[in-house]
């Protein structure tokens, strides 16, 4: 009769514990009735810590974990028990268990594997930002200790396969400068799974701190592929002097993507170790072209008068696609000493050199500088003639009509280059030019023709409008009637509505169809 009673009486859990007395504690949680005696056997047998009865204790506590049929609140705190023992095969058996259809369950789990504190359990808790129940959710990210935001960042890091996404949340998160973030990423380097690595990696690169540099260099003997080149490239984000002589060794691998991106790293940095490795890395010929092209782009940035020098050195000699680089480059330096290298440029033998400082000027649209660009107006190599006279259409200074007016009056000049000549003086339009453009409108050339056509659509003349409305019925090519009206809807005055009319009437589809679009776009 005793006996039947016995499970009654309150058991002495202490001492249970105590003498490590596993089979007695399994007992009592797995038939006493009293509740709160049975979670306090529970976490008794949470707390034996020591083998081979601990052993024995989690598995006893696992069992009941997963036994779907048992109380769910024993279950949860089966769960919270297993924690006392942060080894991996309690943490891969919780891991397991989030799948479990009780958001009670899931949220005790989360709540235990926030003690395990090592990557795959972080991983989990971040993952369980997803879960479908607010409550494991609001667990989740309680015990990862970040704020919304930062929660927010973090998956978009993580588990978004959109690169803007990724790119946009790690500025945003390393905005922040918050430690637990990047602790919670340092960890992640450490993860089985190498996308993650990877992104974690990437995702440290927007933090300007030092205590970044450490753990990314810990994994350079550890990754390959991709996530080396992140490495690299994340290590170019920390401003830490330390990470240059890393970069420039870098620059030694046999890995063209992890060289280009050490080039691109040290192009993030402005000290004088750095830029005097990248001017090497520019003016060697025997290096790659693309990462020639992004060492222009970068030097660019930094208004040194040593960098204008080498690149102005290299216009002569260099591919077109890196001399279109270091033109623009020379262009952003905006150095006063530029006039002084142009001026030489323009005198060379070298016509590549001269086309080159034609572009430069060009691009520069600096007041005064026409002047340079007039003086190869002449120039024996037609390329770098027909450049500079559609260049000079920007330049709006004394000589630079008359210098135009003159080669499309020069009936031993190519017609492109003529042609040309008749567009820039339209892009000048000075009264100056009407004259001769009325005479081109004559010419026997039909690309002249219609280049002076199309100038003389930028004055806003009576006379011009006859001009090109006489014309429009007279000119045996189609091109230039097209042009013509081209040039008579961007006029747009009420004058020119009845020669578009008419031309609507055109025996030619394609000055039929060019009239009609005209007179839509204007309204009418």
């Amino acid at each position: 009769m005793f006996d039947m009673f016995k499970q009654y009486f309150p058991p002495n859990i202490d001492k249970l514990e105590k003498n490590k007395d596993v089979e007695s504690l399994a007992k009592i949680l797995t038939t006493h009735k009293d509740r709160i005696t049975r979670e306090k056997a529970t976490y008794a047998l949470g707390r034996i810590n020591s083998d081979p009865q601990r052993n024995r204790a989690i598995e006893i506590l696992s069992e009941i974990l997963k036994d779907q049929f048992e109380d769910e609140g024993i279950r949860s705190t089966c769960a919270l028990a297993l924690a006392h023992n942060t080894v991996p095969e309690v943490e891969r058996l919780l891991i397991s268990q989030l799948k479990d259809d009780s958001e009670g369950i899931r949220s005790s789990i989360v709540q235990a594997l926030a003690d395990f504190k090592t990557p795959e359990s972080m991983l989990t808790l971040i993952e369980s930002l997803n879960d479908l129940s607010p409550k494991v959710r609001a667990f989740a990210g309680e015990y990862l200790g970040l704020t919304a935001p930062l929660v927010q960042n973090l998956k978009d890091i993580l588990f978004n396969d959109n690169e803007t996404v990724r790119a946009k949340a790690i500025k945003e998160m390393g905005s922040t400068e918050s430690r637990k973030a990047m602790d919670i990423l340092i960890m992640l380097t450490e993860s089985s799974s190498d996308t993650l690595r990877r992104r974690a990696i990437q995702a440290l690169g927007g933090y300007d701190s030092p205590a970044i540099i450490e753990p990314l260099m810990a994994r350079v003997d550890k990754e390959f592929g991709e996530n080396l080149v992140a490495i690299y490239a994340s290590m170019g984000k920390a401003k830490s002097e330390k990470t240059i002589d890393f970069l420039i060794d870098g620059l030694k691998k046999d890995s063209p993507a992890i060289k280009a991106a050490c080039v691109q790293a040290l192009c993030e940095k402005r000290s004088d170790k750095a830029i005097e490795k990248l001017l090497t890395i520019l003016v060697n010929p025997q290096e790659f072209q693309e990462q020639r092209i992004i060492v222009a782009k970068a030097l660019a940035k930094t208004k040194r008068l040593d960098v204008l020098d080498a690149m102005v050195s290299l216009l002569g000699t260099s591919a077109e696609q890196l001399r279109s680089k270091l033109e623009d480059s020379i262009v952003e330096l905006d150095l006063p000493n530029t006039q002084t290298y142009l001026k030489k440029l323009i005198a060379s033998d070298n016509e590549v050199e001269r086309f080159s400082a034609a572009k430069i000027i060009i691009k520069q649209k600096k007041t005064g500088t026409g002047y340079m660009l007039r003086s190869l107006v002449n120039d024996q190599h037609e390329e770098v003639k027909n450049l500079v006279i559609m260049g000079l259409g920007d330049f709006k200074e004394p000589g630079v009509s008359e210098a135009l007016i003159a080669i499309l009056s020069d009936f031993e000049e190519p017609s492109n280059i003529r042609g040309n000549a008749a567009r820039s003086l339209g892009r000048l339009a000075e009264e100056k030019a009407m004259p001769p453009l009325f005479d081109a409108l004559r010419d026997e050339d039909e690309y002249v023709r219609g280049s002076a056509a199309m100038a003389l659509g930028n004055y806003k003349k009576t006379e011009v409008i006859d001009a090109l409305g006489n014309t429009l019925f007279t000119d045996p090519s189609e091109m230039v009637k097209c042009m013509i009206l081209e040039s008579l809807g961007q006029i747009k005055d009420v004058r020119v509505l009845d020669y578009l009319k008419r031309a609507e009437s055109d025996f030619s589809e394609n000055v039929k169809n060019t009239a009609v679009r005209i007179l839509r776009s204007i309204g009418k």
